[in-house]
């Protein structure tokens, strides 16, 4: 018989949804897109990471992948530390 799955078992963030690996290709991200993408860095390779800034360096990584669709779009990119402060926000 197969094991129940249990909702703490399941990746599922709530208002959030599933944890994305990377930005859609395809449109200009949303704030949840952003907000996947975060937790997937944060719940995922970098979960053993511990260290004094770590929401800190992972909004880091996000802002280098957000800020590379905004200049294949041809989007005028916000100061790096006004991004990651919204990030973070």
């Amino acid at each position: 018989m197969d094991k129940p799955v249990l909702r703490s078992e399941d990746e599922v963030i709530w208002l959030v949804g599933r944890p994305i690996s990377q930005l859609p290709a395809n449109r200009i991200p949303t704030k949840g897109d952003v907000l996947r993408l975060f937790f997937y860095f944060k719940n995922g390779p970098m979960k053993k990471e511990k260290h004094v800034n770590f929401n800190g360096a992972i909004a880091e990584m996000v802002l280098a992948a957000v800020q590379e669709e905004w200049d294949k779009a041809g989007i005028i990119v916000q100061r790096k530390d006004k991004v990651k402060a919204k990030i973070l926000k």
